[in-house]
């Protein structure tokens, strides 16, 4: 949804996104329908969001965030392609930085202000949504280096070979061969480039190496050796574990030589909301509306047998017990819904 408010725009909000240097001309669309009628693919184009990035001065898009932070809904999902898209305009997100913490504060922050400025989001941003947002744009620029890796690495080819050929028009030539050079370089080709997401013993494993091999404490070497003769006898039996999805974290290798999950965050898993949060979240939500459907009900009871004594001692009592309960029935069932709906979306 798409909204105006009346506040002038400040000069975040009228910031706009380069367009795309590739314009297409009416020779390129003749030449693939050319290549269609010799039988071959066609294949969708490069999103460019322009509904998002073009919208005028003051407009905005109106994100429904949940209880943890999360954008949802459709303009949730609208978001989240806005910040694909972002991360791959080399002005904004270059792609010759090795590592997302390299990333210049500043870069964050102008791609935090544009979606500001093209966004609003209920209820309000808060740092926890910020947060949510910073990991989604390091999550798709990682995505985005891996996948230009898959497409334009190829160990038979010259550093040259491979930095002539940019496999999407939207990278900058001289962000493309630098990144090219790190491939190619001894550091580059020590770093695991499958692209497989490790498993809870490997990254407990590397964090808890030093760069010269030595293991950080005497208790971390025995859990290492341990893991280790695991992963080895799952190599040699072939377990589902060495082949299958590294998440599945409930009899992975780790669990069997650290034990299994206690209540809260998994292990080794980073920061992935915990069943606890999610469960607390959930019933604080329902907890609220019933509260709100209670007084509601409370209210309209007290208006209608206002005249009998022995209800109202009830009504009351049931009254005490809920906070922020209506003094009047002003707002009845039939419409309550509707406009906490429509509260949910004014902005």
């Amino acid at each position: 949804m798409v909204t105006s408010p009346n506040h002038q725009s400040d000069q975040s909000q009228s910031e706009q996104i380069p367009a795309e240097s590739h314009v297409e001309t009416p020779n390129s669309f003749g030449r693939m329908r050319k290549s269609l009628t010799k039988g071959q693919k066609r294949v969708r184009g490069y999103t460019r969001m322009s509904e998002v990035w073009d919208l005028p001065d003051g407009e905005f898009i109106c994100v429904e965030v949940d209880a943890l932070g999360n954008p949802i809904g459709w303009e949730g999902k609208k978001l989240l392609n806005a910040l694909g898209c972002l991360v791959r305009k080399h002005q904004y997100a270059p792609i010759n930085i090795l590592s997302w913490k390299d990333m210049p504060e500043l870069n964050i922050t102008k791609m935090l202000q544009l979606i500001e400025s093209k966004f609003h989001f209920v209820p309000k941003l808060t740092e926890q949504t910020k947060q949510i947002l910073k990991d989604n744009l390091s999550a798709k620029w990682r995505q985005f280096k891996h996948d230009l890796k898959a497409k334009g690495y190829d160990e038979n080819k010259t550093e040259e070979e491979m930095a002539a050929n940019i496999p999407d028009r939207r990278v900058d030539p001289s962000q493309y061969r630098a990144l090219v050079h790190h491939w190619c370089s001894q550091e580059g080709q020590t770093t695991e480039a499958n692209g497989v997401q490790p498993s809870r013993a490997q990254i407990y494993i590397q964090t808890r190496t030093r760069k010269d091999g030595s293991i950080v404490t005497d208790k971390a070497a025995n859990v290492i050796g341990e893991l280790k003769k695991h992963m080895v006898e799952a190599t040699s039996s072939r377990t589902p574990q060495t082949t299958q999805d590294s998440t599945n974290w409930q009899n992975d290798v780790y669990s069997k030589v650290r034990g299994p999950e206690r209540r809260g965050s998994v292990r080794c898993l980073g920061k992935v909301p915990c069943n606890a949060l999610v469960q607390r979240a959930n019933v604080e939500n329902r907890v609220h509306k019933l509260e709100n459907l209670l007084g509601n009900l409370v209210s309209v009871l007290q208006t209608r047998f206002s005249a009998d004594q022995e209800i109202n001692d009830v009504l009351q009592a049931i009254a005490q017990e809920v906070p922020n309960a209506p003094s009047k029935p002003n707002d009845s069932f039939s419409n309550d819904q509707q406009t906490t709906s429509d509260s949910n979306w004014e902005c």
